[in-house]
Order: C-alpha cells, then sequence, then structure tokens
C-alpha cells in the first residue's frame, strides 16, 4: 500500500481573502493623503483571475503595490503567486500593471510553484531512485 501513496503540487490562493485584500487597499488609498485627488484605483475581474491597478504615476503605482503586498500578507495570500504583468501606459497619462492571480483552472506556467514544478519533478526523481514521478 507505501508504493500507491501520491501527492499533487497545486498553485492557487483563495480568491476570496484576495477580494478582500483588495478592497483593504481600496479602503486605505481613499484615506491617504498622498493620494488625494489621484486617478488611483483597484479592479479585480473575478471571472478571469485577474486584477489591475490604475495610478497616475510609477510613485503612486508602487506605493498602491505596496499596501497590496501588506494586506495580501496579513491574509496569508503569498504574494509570491501573483504574478505581475508589464507596466502599461493607460488614458490621461496613468499607468497600469496587470496581476494574475492563479488558480485551480488557470493552465500551467502560472504562479511561483508552477515556475518551478519541472525543477522540483526532477529533484525529487535524481534523489528517491525508487519513487516514480509522474508528469
Amino acid at each position: 500500500m507505501a508504493d500507491q501513496f501520491s501527492f499533487d503540487v497545486v498553485s492557487h490562493v483563495d480568491l476570496q481573502e484576495v477580494k478582500n485584500a483588495v478592497e483593504h487597499t481600496t479602503k486605505e488609498v481613499r484615506q491617504r493623503f498622498d493620494f488625494k485627488g489621484s486617478k488611483t484605483e483597484l479592479t479585480l475581474n473575478e471571472k478571469e483571475k485577474q486584477l489591475t491597478v490604475l495610478s497616475d504615476d510609477e510613485y503612486k503605482l508602487n506605493a498602491v503595490l505596496d499596501i497590496l503586498k501588506a494586506k495580501c500578507v496579513k491574509r496569508n495570500v503569498s504574494v509570491k503567486a501573483l504574478t505581475f504583468g508589464k507596466l502599461e501606459e493607460a488614458l490621461g497619462g496613468t499607468v497600469r500593471p496587470s496581476l494574475l492571480v492563479p488558480d485551480r483552472g488557470r493552465p500551467a506556467g502560472a504562479g511561483a510553484v508552477a515556475r518551478n514544478a519541472k525543477r522540483f519533478h526532477d529533484l525529487l526523481a535524481r534523489s528517491l531512485p525508487r519513487l516514480r514521478v509522474n508528469g
């Protein structure tokens, strides 16, 4: 029976916790003095598992991302699981990156665990020769 045990490496986060972190970040951004009058907003698309952050400039964008990371850490959401997209110019002189939130439905290649899955697979295969590794 010992030869039948297996485990899977999965990379997903609780989307509800990410949503809560986004809401708390939005509240804090509205209350902070340095964001008064700015066009900073966070939009979570739950269907596509994509978070878009819109801000006036890179300084404010980095500040918002730092707040978001702190809120994610408080809610036990790994910041390493978020995949940061490249910075895009938006309308009105604003900037926005896209962040992808890994989930069970996401194809391989997304998230921190999937990036290292091949190395993990090879390490297991070499260190435990009697272990049969599928994938």
